[in-house]
């Protein structure tokens, strides 16, 4: 930011404050069993045990006491927020935490992150939609790194792959307006960032536990224990965890394949080389094991996500060089998915293991240049997914099938950027950017591939190359320092993806037409995406009001539409005839709305709260809307909270009701498999308190009517035998779910 200290300072502290909601076991039981009851109460006997006889002696004077610690030091490599001139959102720790959700989508479909809302396939790692558009055309970064799942059907999205109660951050920006952090995207970023350890002046060492339960229509709980220390050189944080839940409710008593169970470690350390320079090193193991998805013909018996990263940054090398930054990283996850629970089962035994392995790096430096702050430099992706489908006997272990699924699908990006941020007067302030990427993607198809290809898109070249360049230039009025009014205008341009180029076999099904498994087909020879989008709104805060969001429209040329077609004679398999699955660009596909986060102080202690998104696609080149775009959504509520004066350790409390109310979808696409949705109205309630020394006790409860509604996003149940009903097949959102969350430090470690 380029405009004056105290300006940047109060609009930051008060866009913070926005704060709206602090298989190998084949035949593994669906319902949770006695044993999983016992380990239940005994973690959660254990946490309530550490809490209550730790919390009540924590005395005042103790609370007064300074702490120990340096602040933190901010390796700004990993953090893209803020982004100035541009829709944004940033939820702290503090919100994640009194979330109490179980993954990242789960507490981004939450009402504070505007324009966010989240596709469930089954009972773990909902996929964020950003402005009606997801996947590959959202940029997900952990610690400011692109990262990817490795399953086709998006049992592990991205934001999967870590813990989110290990963040101590998530940013979402809304656009097409980060150039400087890997290939454009249509819909935005989000970019995760793990909490960063912290320096002591003489060594010290915290742990901590933090456990959840989850009742009522959904069972689980979740375990973390927490290690943080150092000294004034070198500070470390390492946070494991351990989750277990069953199959969930609706609100009209369905039973939903949901059930997993979940280990991971996120580990960092941060080390001061030289008065002005860091290293910090992260590494995390996620590990999913036996993730039932009511949406989809498989389940997910293996998913385990290794990741590693460094950064090494310099600050104030020089008066023209602000800071220099370069970071490098390698992901690698092993995928397995198979039939197991599923009713195929008794026809076949499906063996799908995947892996995805991602190696990256960039360079950034920040330099006092053009009277501001222009920052260059450069990035590098290259990304390998292989799979092999194969369908046995269920009797004799036979061969069936084999479909080289993922053909050994690479795609290698390098991109060079350039971004400047100057003040133009104390009020005006401009933003540009300009990034340019050198695209390879390539495969190593079967003669099956090949010839499947070819007949069903007339190209069977899986070899291509594209030199993309995206753009964008952000305009920001500053009326009074609180407040900033901006315009910006993007391209970005996505290249296609693996599944959309290379993917070749069997996948899930679609709602209205066909069977619960059907045929996939990529295109190796798609156009990228290209966009341009304008954006008008708001961020800041006049008197007791505080709001940010924007209005949006976005043109895209080249659209990749996944829609149905009609498999080839000639070729087997697919079933010459059969309804296939295929990728089209279209021409254009346009798409308009707005998203807003609102917060109005009634008094000192109680806040009205309220968001709104709502987003309109329309296929202009078919003139039918585009499919699969959320409806309005909006929610409103109430949030109170104060300081207990009263109370000798003066414990944080606060209760916050809230509504939300979602529009029937009736704007849909029955050509790609599409059905209406209704409209609906829940209720959900967050309290908590917490104490100054880190205890808390939380409580929230989603659903609080137990109603039975559906998202229109949420596929359906696959239709194994070919003849159920839609109405039969409809997968339901949890019906009352009751989450208690403790935490805090373990006593005797001060």
């Amino acid at each position: 930011m380029l405009h004056s200290g105290p300006r940047t300072d109060s609009l930051s502290e008060v866009c913070s404050g926005i704060r709206l909601g602090r298989i190998h076991e084949k035949r593994r039981r669906v319902s949770m069993d006695r044993t999983r009851w016992v380990s239940i109460w005994i973690v959660v006997g254990l946490a309530l045990g550490v809490f209550a006889t730790s919390a009540p002696f924590v005395t005042a004077a103790e609370q007064d006491e300074p702490v120990e610690s340096l602040p933190g030091v901010t390796v700004s490599a990993e953090r893209i927020y803020p982004v100035p001139g541009a829709a944004t959102t940033r939820l702290t720790d503090e919100d994640v935490e009194e979330a109490l959700g179980k993954d990242v989508g789960d507490v981004l479909k939450g009402p504070a992150a505007p324009g966010v809302t989240g596709l469930r396939r089954g009972g773990i790692n909902l996929d964020p939609v950003i402005r009606g558009l997801r996947e590959d055309r959202i940029n997900v970064m952990i610690n400011g790194m692109k990262q990817w799942g490795a399953g086709p059907f998006r049992m592990d999205p991205p934001t999967s792959l870590i813990d989110a109660t290990s963040l101590g951050s998530i940013e979402v920006i809304r656009g097409p307006y980060t150039v400087t952090r890997g290939p454009s995207t249509l819909a935005g970023a989000i970019n995760l960032v793990t909490k960063e350890p912290e320096f002591h002046e003489t060594w010290a060492l915290r742990p901590s536990l933090a456990s959840q339960f989850s009742a009522g229509n959904w069972l689980g709980w979740t375990v973390r224990p927490i290690l943080a220390g150092g000294n004034d050189r070198v500070a470390f944080r390492v946070q494991g965890g351990f989750r277990d839940y069953g199959d969930y409710e609706s609100g009209n008593g369905t039973t939903i394949q949901s059930q997993f169970t979940n280990r991971s470690v996120v580990s960092d350390v941060l080390v001061k080389t030289a008065p002005n320079q860091r290293l910090r090193l992260s590494f995390s193991i996620d590990s999913d094991r036996d993730a039932f998805f009511q949406g989809l013909p498989l389940t997910a018996e293996i998913d385990d996500a290794y990741m590693g990263s460094a950064t090494y940054q310099f600050l104030e090398l020089s008066p023209l060089i602000e800071r220099l930054e370069l970071t490098a990283y390698y992901t690698h996850i092993h995928h397995v998915m198979s039939n197991a629970g599923k009713p195929t089962l008794s026809s076949f035994v499906t063996e799908f293991p995947l892996d995805s392995a991602t190696v990256g790096g960039r360079l950034q430096a920040n330099l006092r240049l053009f009277g501001g702050l222009l920052s260059v430099g450069g990035d590098y992706y290259r990304l390998l997914r292989t799979g092999t489908l194969t369908n046995r006997h269920p009797t004799t272990g036979a061969v069936m099938q084999v479909f080289n699924a993922w053909p050994s699908g690479l795609i290698q990006d390098g991109g060079v950027f350039a971004e400047l941020q100057r003040a133009l007067n104390p009020r005006w302030r401009l933003v540009v950017g300009a990034r340019v990427d050198f695209v390879n993607a390539d495969a190593k198809p079967d003669s099956a591939t090949t010839t499947l290809w070819q007949a069903v898109n007339g190209n069977a070249d899986p070899s291509q190359t594209e030199t993309n360049v995206s753009a964008n230039a952000r305009l920001i009025y500053s009326p009074v320092p609180t407040l900033d009014l901006f315009v910006g205008v993007g391209r970005a341009v996505r290249t296609a993806d693996t599944v959309e180029r290379f993917f070749r076999g069997p996948s899930p099904g679609v709602a209205n037409a066909g069977p619960g498994i059907i045929f996939t087909v990529g295109n190796p020879g798609l156009d990228p995406e290209q966009s341009l989008e304008v954006d008008a709104g708001m961020k800041g805060s006049l008197g007791a009001l505080t709001f940010e969001g924007s209005f949006f429209w976005s043109h895209i040329d080249d659209f990749i539409l996944r829609t149905l077609g009609t498999s080839p004679a000639g070729v087997m398999p697919p079933a010459p005839g059969s309804t296939i699955r295929v990728h089209r660009n279209i021409n254009n596909a346009q798409l308009l709305g707005g998203d807003f986060l609102f917060s109005y102080q009634l008094t000192p202690h109680l806040a009205l709260i309220g968001s709104f998104q709502y987003v309109r696609g329309e296929n202009e080149n078919q003139s039918k809307p585009l499919p699969e775009i959320p409806p309005l959504d909006t929610t409103w509520g109430f949030r109170y909270e104060r300081v207990a004066e009263h109370f000798g350790s003066r414990p944080r409390l606060w209760l916050q009701p809230m509504i939300r109310g979602v529009q029937a979808q009736k704007r849909i696409d029955p050509a790609a498999g599409e059905v209406a949705t209704a409209g609906f109205v829940t209720v959900n309630l967050s309290t908590g308190i917490e104490w100054p020394s880190g205890y808390r006790l939380a409580l929230n409860v989603d659903n609080l009517l137990d109603l039975n509604y559906r998202e229109h996003l949420t596929p359906f149940t696959p239709n194994f035998s070919g003849t159920a009903s839609l109405a039969s097949r409809q997968v339901f959102e949890p019906g009352r779910v009751i989450i208690i969350g403790v935490q805090g430090p373990i006593p005797g470690w001060d």
